[in-house]
C-alpha cells in the first residue's frame, strides 16, 4: 500500500462511518458481511474489512471506534 496509514484511516472512516446505532442481538446469528439496524438505512456493509488482511488490520479498529453498537 503505497498511501501513509494515516490518510488510509481518513478514507476508512469515510468508508466505514454510520449515522445510525448497530444493533447485535445474537452473536450466532451475525453475519459477516452485513449488519442490520433498525434505521431508514435497513443495512451496512463491511466487505472492506473482508478484502484482504493488511485492510482488515487497519480498517477494523476504525470501524469499531466510530460506530456505535448496542449488544443485547
Amino acid at each position: 500500500m503505497s498511501l501513509p496509514l494515516e490518510i488510509r484511516v481518513m478514507i476508512y472512516e469515510l468508508a466505514l462511518a454510520g449515522d445510525f446505532m448497530i444493533e447485535i442481538t445474537s452473536l450466532k446469528k451475525w453475519k459477516p458481511k452485513k449488519i442490520t439496524t433498525k434505521t431508514s438505512q435497513s443495512s451496512i456493509t463491511i466487505t472492506l474489512l473482508l478484502a484482504n488482511k493488511r485492510i482488515c488490520a487497519d480498517a477494523a479498529p476504525v470501524f469499531y471506534k466510530i460506530n456505535f453498537f448496542l449488544i443485547g
